[in-house]
């Protein structure tokens, strides 16, 4: 066997391996819906059942149509179930870490450090948790990476055909979230950037990028449009214009700066172990070492404040899927609308002490990408070189569209996930066999696998306390022989069940997601006004132990 084989083997192999224990850890069989999920298996139920299409998701947009086709080509083959929709995601997931590995493997000759990279967005949270649901995310970032893969082995053997197959993946990503619409612009900036490639024609390039990657899109718009149907609306969009008037000029201003610190942190923490890998550039640049030790210094005394009980900040992380300690979200009415602590929260030292972790690693990461965008400013007219190759800059400038977009509209945690699979290929531009030292590869190897772990018991937990949910309201619906909606199950259970049914006029105190009686309650733990009349039982790893609560009200109607 040739080293290049082994080369692509050997981490190939260990990847797999690893997320063979990680499913079975995990466990994704179980017929409850996650999040927003209940609404994708909604539509694709209704395909199966009436062949028709009616919307993609309980807020609407024309997003989620590939992510619906592919649920529904999974059930035709495997049979339709809400665990079988979950393990179509998962295949999604386990195949974007297999091209982005693939992507990776002609950059460096070490297995080691591209099963690093591989693995820095196969177990993070955001991206394994969502691993584990049929919502639209892995979806999403597994069409991007193959066009990516796809698109730079056109670019690189010089191939039209390789080049028009990663076009048709971006098409995918973009009708399955219109965001992928960044592949497309970002390559007819980077063909212009770039210098000259090969025998391959700016224009010829270019038109293939608007011909496979946009105009289709652009055509499938208009004929949602004549159908005047859900699918066409894009709030997303209106969201864009309509947040500056409401907020007003210094609120909006506000909004987007903590927006982008929000991104940038999240950023900074996840791909922390790649930047230690670099940490010998890092250090000779004297201004950030300085600023670092001072933020460090600052921070010290923070934490002191805190220690002491000087102060005492908040805590919370963005929403929605990381919280507290742990992986959600629980849409419960008690924990969820209530604001009823039912979880192990991280104590206000720890959790600022992760904050100054992700802040000195999105210092690190900035300090790159502003270098590396002064660099294409004022060293690049046309037909000079960059610095970086063509993907490279490619995921550059789609990382700058993508992250300008979200900025704008407003997103949730899960949301950056694409982008951090725009900076993995990014950083691996700057990637050397200088910095591939023994000492730090070991620490940014022991940083991945424990943010593995814990990404792994969190969301292990979270599918357990998923299970004992599900249980709970089967056991009281069959037992009292009730309709699913004549009790407040949590937002997926009365999303799935209730949301096609008028809501009442007036609701007291019901939950806001279609409940539309509230003869029982499925709560984390015990209420006032309300008895226990049955529980379910979990047990966590990193959490308390505890039981989903099935609740009567002690005066009904009320």
């Amino acid at each position: 066997m040739t080293s290049g084989r082994l080369s692509t083997l050997l981490p190939l192999t260990l990847l797999l391996l690893l997320w063979s224990v990680i499913i079975v850890v995990i466990n994704p069989i179980g017929e409850f819906m996650i999040n927003d999920d209940w609404s994708f298996t909604l539509v694709v139920e209704d395909l199966l059942t009436n062949k028709t299409f009616t919307t993609t998701g309980w807020a609407g947009g024309p997003a989620a149509l590939v992510h619906i086709l592919w649920g529904t080509l999974w059930s035709l083959i495997f049979g339709f179930s809400v665990s079988a929709l979950r393990c179509a995601t998962l295949f999604l997931a386990i195949c974007t870490s297999i091209a982005l590995l693939i992507l990776l493997k002609d950059r460096f000759r070490s297995s080691w450090i591209v099963l690093l990279y591989t693995l820095t967005l196969t177990v993070n949270p955001l991206f394994l948790s969502q691993s584990f649901t049929f919502m639209t995310d892995i979806t999403f970032v597994a069409m991007v990476v193959v066009a990516l893969l796809f698109i730079s082995w056109g670019i690189e053997k010089n191939h039209y055909p390789l080049l028009i197959t990663g076009f048709f993946f971006s098409l995918l990503a973009t009708l399955t979230r219109q965001l992928g619409l960044a592949i497309p612009l970002a390559f007819l900036v980077t063909v212009f950037l770039h210098p000259p490639l090969k025998t391959m024609s700016r224009r010829h390039l270019s038109l293939v990028a608007v011909l496979v990657g946009i105009v289709p899109w652009l055509s499938c718009e208009l004929w949602l449009a004549t159908l005047e149907t859900s699918v066409a609306n894009h709030p997303v969009v209106q969201r864009i214009f309509a947040y500056p008037v409401e907020k007003g000029v210094f609120d909006y201003g506000i909004f987007l700066l903590s927006q982008a610190g929000v991104i940038w942190l999240y950023c900074g923490f996840f791909l922390s172990p790649l930047l230690i890998i670099h940490q010998n550039k890092l250090r000779s640049i004297h201004p950030l070492r300085k600023l670092i030790i001072l933020i460090t210094f600052f921070f010290c005394l923070f934490e002191l404040a805190i220690i002491l009980g000087y102060i005492s900040p908040p805590t919370g992380f963005y929403k929605n899927i990381i919280y507290n300690f742990g992986i959600g979200p629980i849409l419960l009415k008690d924990n969820y609308l209530l604001g009823i602590t039912r979880n192990v929260s991280l104590p206000p030292p720890i959790f600022y002490m992760v904050i100054w972790y992700a802040t000195i690693s999105a210092l690190a990461l900035g300090y790159l990408l502003v270098r590396s965008i002064r660099q294409l400013i004022v060293t690049v007219p046309p037909n000079h070189a960059t610095g970086l190759s063509f993907r490279g800059l490619l995921c550059l400038i789609c990382l700058i569209i993508y992250s300008g977009t979200i900025l704008l509209t407003g997103f949730h945690d899960r949301y950056l996930i694409p982008l951090m699979v725009f900076l993995i290929v990014w950083l691996a531009d700057h990637q050397t066999p200088s910095f591939e030292a023994q000492k730090s590869m070991l620490i940014a190897t022991s940083i991945v696998l424990f943010i593995g772990l814990l990404s792994t018991l969190s969301i292990r937990d979270f599918m357990t306390i998923k299970h004992s949910q599900y249980q709970a309201t089967h056991d009281i619906l069959n037992e009292r022989d009730l309709s699913p909606c004549e009790i407040d199950g949590g937002f997926e259970h009365n999303g799935y069940h209730c949301s096609n049914q008028k809501k009442p006029t007036v609701t007291g105190t019901y939950s806001w997601w279609w409940v539309t009686q509230e003869k029982y309650l499925v709560s984390l733990g015990p209420m006032a006004d309300y008895h226990v009349v049955h529980q379910v039982p979990y047990r966590l790893i990193l959490g308390y132990d505890g039981a989903i609560h099935i609740l009567q009200p002690i005066n009904p109607g009320k």
